[in-house]
């Protein structure tokens, strides 16, 4: 059977196309060529408002399933395949979505009220939010889409997580993958999550959270800690993938790594030093990554050498304290001049804690004496909570809700900061082992059900 054709007229150039084709692909030529309209008998169609390229590549998508959809074609494309009712290029595209094309994407989306287009571009973005603030395209954006891209990023429930430095199932003396674990703070259960990457060691390295990526870097390649570790690992928790990041300038162990805006602080910590190969120095040092450029930087060194020094995030600022031979002060990061502020005195010399925050108010956890600090950093004021935590030994806390827990191998203590109830015996230790940290992700019911494999 003979196909029957009909003649494209588009910026005086004319591109003969079969007819069928067309009405397979287009609803307006299927709703032309099927009525009683003039044009239904012709041999010939004028097209207005488009460009001969755009029609030459939208017939090769239909002939192909080829289509490109870059920064500068994007809108052209779309706008053409909307006004002539393409569904395919419009499905196309929400499989061809790029950080380039994004922006282009939203325009088209909200001008034609694409309501599936434009959810889609904001999932995709939300999934590749790490390249996305590295791109010309975050900043096309506007501020309402750059929140509500993030946002995605948090459509599950906190969840605390730990990552030990070593297995318990295994000699301590080796290095075997890393496991995370997740706590149902509800039931008290503790289940393994996912493995760290048999490359990268976990001792003394820094673990911090932001946008709800866990960032692993630094510490030493192996128990032995005989030799620093340039590896630097992030975990996309909606993705479940790990990726490397750029090692830090100085490389360093036992220290503080906090997140807050775009940007990751290393604070402080120790490196090797000496003819040795174990000997260690504490440093002072600090530096930070940004998100947006890729890079790290360094900033003002702290007040004295601190090797472990305790670390959160209290609105919107980073507290951070620091042991002098007259005591221990708490200093704040300004973070628009990346200085060091002294905020106030420790009433009680710790030296060994961990520091969590609720609201405007920082807990100080574990050390001698065995009481429960907190300063309010609105009012100025520090109180004590007598009644204390079991007597065990913790390695980190974590804020979640209105909850402090304090976790170890040994034990999970909480306290409710407004209720002033402590919960010290519900709910067992980590099974993740060796000194870990505990950090907060936000995860939802679908990532838990990923295979494993994916993990990696």
């Amino acid at each position: 059977m003979e196909e029957e054709t009909v003649s494209l007229i588009v910026e005086d150039e004319e591109i003969l196309v079969d007819k069928q084709a067309l009405m397979n692909h287009s609803q307006y030529f299927r709703a032309m060529f099927s009525s009683g309209m003039r044009e239904a008998t012709q041999d010939s169609v004028v097209l207005h408002d488009v460009t001969v390229n755009v029609i030459r590549e939208l017939l090769d998508f239909f002939r192909t399933g080829q289509l490109t959809l870059d920064q500068s074609t994007t809108q052209e494309i779309l706008t053409t395949a909307i006004f002539l009712q393409m569904d395919d290029v419009i499905n196309h595209a929400k499989v061809s979505l790029t950080v380039e094309n994004a922006s282009e994407m939203f325009a088209v989306a909200e001008l034609h009220f694409l309501r599936d287009l434009e959810k889609a571009t904001f999932q995709y973005l939300s999934r590749n939010y790490l390249q996305l603030l590295q791109s010309e395209t975050y900043d096309r954006l506007t501020e309402e889409q750059q929140e509500s891209v993030l946002s995605l990023r948090f459509g599950g429930k906190d969840t605390i997580c730990t990552i030990g430095s070593y297995n318990k199932d295994v000699h301590l003396t080796e290095d075997t993958p890393r496991i995370m674990h997740l706590l149902d703070e509800k039931n008290g259960d503790w289940t393994p999550y996912c493995d760290v990457p048999s490359s990268f060691s976990t001792n003394a390295c820094g673990v911090a959270v932001l946008h709800n990526y866990l960032f692993l870097t630094g510490g030493f390649t192996s128990f032995k800690s005989d030799q620093m570790q340039k590896a630097s690992l992030c975990f996309d928790v909606l993705t479940n993938k790990w990726t490397p990041f750029p090692p830090m300038i100085e490389l360093r162990a036992n220290f503080a790594f906090v997140g807050l805006g775009n940007t990751l602080y290393a604070i402080g910590g120790n490196k090797l030093h000496g003819s040795s190969g174990t000997e260690t120095k504490a440093i002072n040092s600090v530096e930070a990554y940004d998100l947006r450029k890729g890079s790290w930087k360094k900033l003002e060194p702290l007040p004295t050498d601190m090797i472990r020094p305790c670390v959160a995030v209290c609105m919107e600022k980073i507290y951070i304290t620091l042991s002098f031979d007259n005591g221990e002060k708490l200093y704040s990061l300004l973070q628009c001049t990346g200085q060091w502020r002294r905020v106030s005195t420790v009433r009680k010399s710790r030296f060994v804690f961990s520091m969590a925050a609720v609201d405007d108010t920082l807990y100080l956890i574990g050390g001698r004496p065995g009481d429960f600090t907190c300063y309010n950093v609105t009012t100025g004021q520090w109180s004590t909570l007598f009644k204390t935590y079991s007597e065990q030994y913790l390695d980190d806390c974590v804020a979640l809700g209105d909850t402090v827990f304090m976790v170890s191998s040994n034990a999970t203590q909480c306290y409710n900061v407004k209720s002033r109830l402590w919960d010290c015996y519900r709910i067992p230790g980590s099974p993740s082992n060796g000194y870990m940290r505990t950090r907060l992700i936000n995860i939802s019911q679908r990532n838990l059900e990923v295979d494993d494999e994916q993990c990696s």
